[in-house]
């Protein structure tokens, strides 16, 4: 059996790779443009994924899987400085320094 493992941190690229659970194997798939420090990457329904960008503007953005790269669909400020985690499910709950 094969799985996909989205992979990221403070790099420009969230790297799509895949592991056949049968040969013990993982192999790099596809490099992805990242959202600028994105700490944080949360799957959704339907193939979207969201990721907070650790950055002084903050912001938590929305990526789509579309074949073997990962397109970034949109971004939203979060009102606060830095976001570092999100919980995504009906309601979006985002941790952020919030600034005056």
């Amino acid at each position: 059996m094969s799985y996909n493992i989205l992979g990221s941190g403070y790099r420009p690229n969230i790297t799509l790779f895949s592991f056949d659970s049968t040969s013990a194997k993982i192999h790099k798939v596809s490099d992805s443009k990242a959202p600028e420090n994105a700490s944080w990457l949360e799957p959704g329904k339907e193939g979207v994924f969201y990721s907070t960008s650790e950055v002084p503007k903050g912001e938590v953005f929305s990526l789509k899987l579309q074949g073997e790269e990962l397109e970034i669909t949109g971004k939203r400020s979060t009102k606060g400085e830095e976001p570092a985690h999100g919980a995504f499910d009906d309601v979006i709950q985002v941790g952020a320094k919030l600034t005056d």
